[in-house]
């Protein structure tokens, strides 16, 4: 019988609480008692136990606020069907799951009264709090980028990096280098992107905790970007399951009955975003695309290693054949790191004899996961977005360790394409480090003899389609896009 697993008590002032990380993978066997995963509240950041011996099942998201006693996951028996979030019922409550995570969403219990702001006027985590004492930091001069506008220890990092040592030189304006061959709107756009090297740097790779941190605090800071982009384009959302991996079911609202579908891996570096997250990429492509759209929720690193993360894709594809989709009905898109994942999973389903999809779209795959490959270097000051020794470097070892960073699922530049690839559009942009990547993985492709196509953008960032989907370049590479699917997709659309 399912064990329910459910949020703490909280405490005076304190009605809901932020999942910020998942020790343990989904289908992970646990012991009662042991620590399953991380709770931040304004006090403090706690730990939720098993209450049982048995397998963990997730059914919460990083990021969620979440209130006392309301149910976050199960641990079952061997073999036991876990409850799905619509629908089925709950054994250990008789209850719809959905109809009693809605009943609870949001509202303290009854007998508390909170106060507008806990005391001392600042909403910030306790891991921000320490560390502004440690360094001086005055957090009422600090603006949050964690959800509800709350300061989290990334703010105070960057306000330590900004901050002058006594005696130092001031530091450097930055000042980006803005093309004049470029639509006047790109040239607006990129002036506003910050200086790469004044964000904070990533944590280590097996910093557990401290992902977990840094992913809710990016789901935090992208949510209101994304519920623009939800109410702008109004796409039907549907959250579901495709070979016992969540996903994202999304319709356009000009889709018509079709058994063509894209599925979207999203980038993140392997250990950020989530398909809610990302619908910046996604619901743009869709609705100019007319396709439904599967956005993958899979396991980010290092809750998940590459090979775990690479099967998810695979077994959502599997799934979606086994529903009645033709091979000729099926192509993925991914980017940066999702572009990445999306080349491993066609790999992996090409080599164990499944089938390969109509096509593969790629938008500034990560392709060497390593620093190898001449824009690395000839670009490193001049990419807008990020530095890999600050901030790739420890989330490419949380996805892989280093010793197989040439594995083709890690760095698909190294795969064998002789034995086939479906049709691939890759799109990048000349003022990103993954410029070299682009390259390397088309020329793999090509003289491999597969079909592949290299689109590349004058003077245009990392993934730029998503970090603006209204410049003029985005939306000429999502006709593109659009084009080079109509055209190798079952029957055109």
């Amino acid at each position: 019988m399912a064990e329910p697993i459910v949020m703490p008590s909280f405490g005076m002032y304190t009605a809901e609480g932020i999942l910020v990380g998942w020790l343990q993978p989904s289908g992970a066997r646990v012991t009662a008692g042991d620590p399953i995963l991380l709770i931040e509240t304004e006090k403090a950041t706690q730990e939720v136990v098993a209450p049982a011996d048995g397998i963990l099942h997730q059914a919460a998201r990083i990021g969620e606020r979440l209130t006392e006693q309301e149910v976050v996951g199960f641990i079952l028996a061997d073999g036991e069907v876990p409850p799905l979030f619509e629908g089925e019922l709950v054994a250990a409550t008789g209850q719809p799951f959905a109809t009693r995570r809605a009943a609870t969403r949001g509202q303290p219990a009854a007998e508390k009264v909170l106060p507008e702001r806990p005391p001392g006027g600042v909403i910030a985590t306790p891991a921000a709090r320490k560390l502004a004492r440690t360094a001086n930091i005055d957090l009422t001069q600090l603006t949050g980028s964690g959800p509800g506008g709350r300061i989290v220890e990334a703010d105070v990092e960057a306000a330590i990096h900004r901050a002058a040592a006594p005696g130092a030189a001031p530091a450097r304006r930055w000042s980006p280098l803005i093309p004049a061959t470029i639509s006047p709107e790109a040239q607006a756009f990129l002036a506003t992107f910050p200086e790469p090297a004044a964000k904070p740097p990533s944590p280590a790779a097996d910093d557990i905790a401290g992902w977990a941190r840094a992913h809710a605090g990016n789901e935090g800071e992208v949510r209101q970007l994304n519920a623009d982009i939800e109410a702008r384009y109004k796409p039907q959302l549907v959250q579901t399951h495709w070979g016992g991996v969540p996903v994202l079911d999304i319709r356009p609202q000009s889709w018509s009955e079709s058994r063509q579908i894209l599925v979207y891996v999203h980038g993140g570096g392997y250990v950020l975003h989530s398909a809610a997250s990302s619908l910046i990429s996604s619901v743009p492509v869709a609705d100019d695309t007319g396709l439904r759209v599967c956005a993958v929720d899979y396991t980010c690193a290092p809750a998940a290693g590459y090979r775990e993360i690479v099967s998810q894709i695979a077994n959502v594809v599997t799934a979606l054949r086994a529903a009645g989709h033709d091979w000729a009905d099926i192509a993925l898109f991914g980017d940066s790191a999702g572009a990445a994942i999306a080349c491993a999973a066609i790999l992996k389903l090409r080599d164990e004899g499944l089938g390969l999809p109509a096509a593969a779209v790629l938008w500034s795959p990560w392709a060497d996961i390593a620093e190898i490959g001449d824009s690395y270097a000839t670009l490193r000051d001049a990419d807008l977005v990020f530095r890999y020794e600050q901030h790739l470097k420890s989330a490419a070892l949380a996805y892989a360790p280093a010793t197989e960073h040439r594995h083709p699922w890690v760095s698909p530049v190294y795969a064998d394409y002789r034995a086939g690839f479906p049709p691939t559009l890759i799109q990048g942009g000349t003022k990103e480090i993954f410029l070299s990547n682009c390259v390397r993985l088309y020329q793999a492709l090509d003289t491999a003899g597969q079909t592949a196509k290299l689109d590349l953008y004058e003077g245009m960032p990392h993934v730029f389609q998503a970090f603006n989907p209204d410049l003029p370049e985005s939306k000429l590479a999502r006709q593109k896009m659009k084009a080079f699917l109509n055209r190798y997709l079952s029957g055109g659309h």
